[in-house]
């Protein structure tokens, strides 16, 4: 479990929705790690600084089995779930950066390129090895 930081406050427990159908969606899906600060600090950056459309869920109040993904899934890496398709980890970060406003999507190509994307994947590994030690704020679920 990934332990939060200090100096950051935020009201989590009314901020996140639950998704529960997959067919339904109305604008992409991102699952998270709702227990994890450096998670948290890095989807309240994505909304702030990336601008990208889409909802963001800890993984803890969604119904995974309605969206496609199981819970080993969820807990390994963050979900990007839009119709018809799922990208995990560094592909679901380039997922949600796509869909932001400049530079975002640039940053995006760069990371999905097909030549970069193992060592995108590898970077996002050794990150989510390592969440637990890394700053962040109050876990959404706290």
């Amino acid at each position: 479990m990934c332990r939060p930081s200090r100096g950051i406050s935020a009201s989590n427990s009314r901020r996140w929705s639950v998704v529960s159908d997959a067919s339904s969606l109305t604008r992409p899906v991102v699952v998270f790690d709702g227990a994890c600060g450096f998670c948290t600090w890095c989807v309240h950056a994505a909304q702030r600084y990336v601008g990208s459309d889409v909802s963001y869920v800890p993984y803890q109040r969604a119904d995974l089995p309605s969206l496609g993904i199981t819970e080993a899934q969820a807990a390994d890496s963050v979900q990007f779930i839009a119709p018809g398709y799922v990208r995990s980890g560094a592909r679901a970060v380039a997922a949600i950066l796509s869909m932001g406003h400049e530079p975002w999507p640039l940053v995006a190509g760069i990371l999905d390129a097909r030549a970069l994307r193992p060592f995108a994947e590898r970077g996002y590994r050794f990150i989510a090895r390592h969440r637990g030690r890394l700053p962040g704020m109050p876990p959404a679920l706290g």
